[in-house]
């Protein structure tokens, strides 16, 4: 049940921190820090992150939006790389999670390009 001002992935948190740690063999530290980049995610680009990876088209815009918030907040193309490969790789994970038959097709959908960063 998801409670006034809390999102799905909010209300979730405890259950997708422990399928993190106990399915894909990750520390405590690097689940939540997982968790956390989705939260960001949902803060900064994307209020429903359920819809947004539900399905593969919407999973595709949700990549290339990523890509344009990290040119937005990073002032050099290697950052810009490293917050885009973060956020995308949460989402993903978090897509494994909520959408596990799914989730197979989304290995293949990125956004390769980064332009310079001015």
């Amino acid at each position: 049940m998801v409670m006034s001002g809390q999102t799905v992935l909010m209300s979730e948190r405890v259950e997708f921190i422990n399928w993190l740690k106990d399915d894909m063999g990750l520390s405590d530290k690097y689940a939540r820090d997982i968790y956390c980049r989705c939260k960001r995610v949902e803060k900064q680009i994307d209020k429903n992150l359920v819809n947004s990876t539900s399905n593969k088209k919407g999973f595709e815009s949700l990549q290339g939006r990523i890509k344009e918030y990290s040119q937005l907040s990073t002032g050099n193309v290697k950052a810009c790389y490293a917050l885009t490969g973060d956020l995308r790789a949460a989402v993903r994970k978090y897509a494994q999670f909520k959408y596990p038959l799914a989730a197979k097709d989304y290995r293949h959908a990125r956004v390769y390009a980064v332009e310079e960063v001015k």
